[in-house]
């Protein structure tokens, strides 16, 4: 794994330990409409790119591969 994608990682890692807490699974999970909690946690990934890092540059995104996301992927997982 590279620097960068260490940097994505630890991004995740933070974003996701303070505000993807148990309350905030279970309420996206039960499908519901969004608590603010989930509406927090979507702004800050959204805030720090990595809701759209898999999109195209031209699109907005950072153009990233799976390759690159995959400790982004991991951590997801890890807090799910």
């Amino acid at each position: 794994m590279s620097q960068d994608n260490d940097l994505f990682a630890d991004a995740a890692r933070q974003v996701l330990a303070d505000q993807c807490t148990p309350p905030v699974v279970r309420a996206i999970e039960s499908g519901g409409r969004a608590a603010p909690a989930t509406q927090l946690l979507w702004a800050q990934l959204e805030a720090t790119g990595l809701a759209d890092a898999l999109l195209p540059e031209d699109d907005g995104g950072a153009g990233l591969g799976l390759t690159q996301v995959f400790g982004v992927l991991e951590q997801c997982g890890a807090h799910a």
